[in-house]
């Protein structure tokens, strides 16, 4: 399945739990965060094409996501770098698979140019998230390791790796 999203606008309150950590090797850095998200608004644009869940998808346009209840770890895995005789931390993989309370989505265009079938699609996903919810979970995987390691990566190789895990 190919995915586009842009134009990403998330809304949410959200409240770190737990975090575990092991610095004992600096190749090999492992971050783990609970995280709990009562409640999230994800909106902007999206270009699909492929199968979820056996059903065929071609399309573009609007989207939006809400979701109630989100829970789950964010696990980080990286190792220092030296640049210019100063040590940096940079994430090289981010993964994350919540479960989620409730789910409902909004698609425009979902099945290119039938918006009746778009329409019964978007429904089908309304009522069946439960179930279909697994299928997709690993293309969110990548895409929250996509956006989440540049997001942290652009703060941590800004600040030595000493300021940010002092000794």
């Amino acid at each position: 399945m190919h995915t586009l999203y842009t134009h990403l606008k998330i809304y949410m309150s959200l409240f770190f739990c737990v975090f575990r950590s092991d610095f004992s090797d600096n190749e090999n850095i492992n971050l783990e965060v609970d995280f709990y998200i009562p409640k999230v608004l994800i909106k902007g644009n999206y270009k699909v094409d492929g199968i979820i869940a056996e059903f065929a998808v071609n399309g573009k346009g609007p989207y939006n996501i809400s979701m109630t209840d989100v829970q789950g770890t964010l696990k980080i895995n990286g190792h220092v770098i030296k640049e210019d005789e100063v040590e940096y931390f940079r994430v090289h993989k981010v993964s994350m698979q919540p479960d989620v309370g409730n789910m409902s989505i909004y698609f425009a265009n979902l099945v290119n140019g039938n918006p009746e079938l778009s329409a019964i699609a978007v429904t089908f996903f309304n009522q069946f998230w439960r179930v279909i919810y697994p299928e997709i979970l690993p293309y969110a995987d990548e895409t929250f390791d996509k956006v989440l390691r540049n997001l942290i990566n652009q703060a941590t190789l800004k600040i030595p790796y000493n300021q940010l895990i002092p000794e």
